[in-house]
């Protein structure tokens, strides 16, 4: 088994002579939903449980019955706790353990109804920006010599690619006014 902490899980299940299932979840840390992507099915049944650190049970659902190839499944978790959480993947009763944290989200300006939410922070992947009732914004991304390197307007929500950059800090700037920093891992 393969963990990379920042960013996803990636799992290698063997299946003798059949073959292998590659499991991948991420992000890892999460806001409110997290992704499992599997390939390499051949018509398997998959079942996710997830369990507070108390040993109860949060989350029991059949993803998947008698699938094939590759499967991506959006997982919502918008309702529980920030924590960690131990997650049971179950592809045709062969079981991986993996654990994963919700994160809480951290608003960068509230004001009013007005809220900026960046998350994650730092990130090797990208920062999702969410804004609420604050109309459209335009956001820039700058290095620390302040070159703009990506830029939109923004009305809700939008993914900052963070991929292509090299680690270090940058800036996020808003036509509102507010700076934050960001760091690339």
């Amino acid at each position: 088994m393969k963990i990379v902490t920042t960013t996803f899980v990636s799992i290698i299940l063997a299946f003798g002579s059949s073959g292998q299932i590659t499991i991948q979840i991420s992000p890892n840390p999460f806001i409110d939903t997290f992704n499992i992507s599997l390939s390499g099915l051949n018509n398997h049944d998959v079942h996710l449980e997830v369990y507070n650190i108390y040993g109860n049970i949060e989350l029991d659902t059949l993803l998947a019955k008698d699938v094939s190839g590759l499967m991506d499944f959006k997982v919502p978790f918008v309702t529980h706790e920030a924590g960690v959480y131990i997650a049971y993947i179950d592809v045709d009763s062969y079981q991986q353990v993996v654990k994963i944290v919700k994160q809480e989200p951290t608003y960068l300006s509230r004001v009013g109804n007005v809220q900026t939410l960046i998350f994650p922070n730092p990130s090797a992947d990208y920062w999702q920006v969410r804004l609420s009732g604050s109309g459209s914004q335009v956001l820039m991304l700058m290095d620390i010599t302040g070159n703009v390197l990506w830029k939109s307007n923004v009305i809700e929500s939008i993914e900052i690619p963070a991929n292509s950059l090299p680690g270090g800090t940058y800036i996020l700037r808003s036509s509102d006014g507010w700076n934050k920093k960001l760091i690339r891992k």
